[in-house]
């Protein structure tokens, strides 16, 4: 239950996903959870026109480093400026490799395969280089690290940077964000799921006391 209401939690949470609890059954009855799978597939497309709002159509994460030097990752792409003109996530985590907005510049423009150029006030375009994804072969063994960041594990494996459009990584799309990938429906019928499988792990532990009492009657 706890897991689902998390889910419900973030429905509106940008790049999100969902979470799912594996329950197993006992034998003599009852059952368990057995694992907490995250579930990686594609969120809906919402287009913003935020000029730094980037949505992946695909498999890749965003790389960010935050104040400890640690690299973090996100589905995530609604960055702004810091103090510095760099590009950051909403945390502040500083987009890798960095990328800092010349003096002067009037707009940004993203390409699909992730080369950003700023727009100068005479009308050209100074390059400020191309945003790196990630991947994993295991992007289900991410770990949470909080504010929608996920850092690797042994069951992910290490990160595979390379450029958007290559291999699975997936294309960058301008002015949109990735929406949760949680479906309310699902949860509705998850959580009566979960709520009867507390029903039935109930019955057992009544069963059991139900016998111990009248095996203390009868020894009386």
């Amino acid at each position: 239950q706890a897991v689902s209401a998390n889910n419900v939690a973030n429905v509106s949470s940008t790049g999100f996903k969902s979470q799912r609890a594996v329950q197993l059954d006992i034998r003599g009855g009852g059952t368990r959870v057995r694992s907490v799978d995250t579930l990686g597939h594609q969120g809906p497309i919402l287009r913003t026109g935020g000029t730094m709002d980037l949505a992946i159509s695909g498999n890749g994460f965003f790389q960010v480093q935050n104040a400890s030097g640690a690299l973090l990752y996100s589905r995530d792409g609604s960055f702004n400026l810091d103090g510095q003109g760099r590009l950051v996530d909403s945390s502040g985590n500083i987009l890798q490799p960095p990328m800092t907005v010349p003096a002067g510049a009037q707009a940004l423009q993203v390409s699909s395969d992730g080369r950003v150029g700023a727009v100068m006030a005479n009308g050209a375009i100074q390059d400020m280089g191309q945003i790196q994804l990630a991947q994993f072969s295991n992007p289900g063994g991410l770990l949470r690290a909080g504010d929608n960041l996920l850092t690797p594990t042994s069951a992910s494996g290490p990160a595979r940077a390379g450029f958007a459009g290559q291999g699975s990584l997936g294309a960058l799309v301008p002015g949109t964000l990735e929406g949760s990938n949680v479906d309310l429906a699902v949860e509705m019928v998850d959580q009566m799921v979960n709520q009867r499988a507390f029903e039935s792990n109930l019955k057992p532990i009544q069963t059991a006391d139900e016998m111990l009492g009248t095996l203390l009657d009868l020894k009386q």
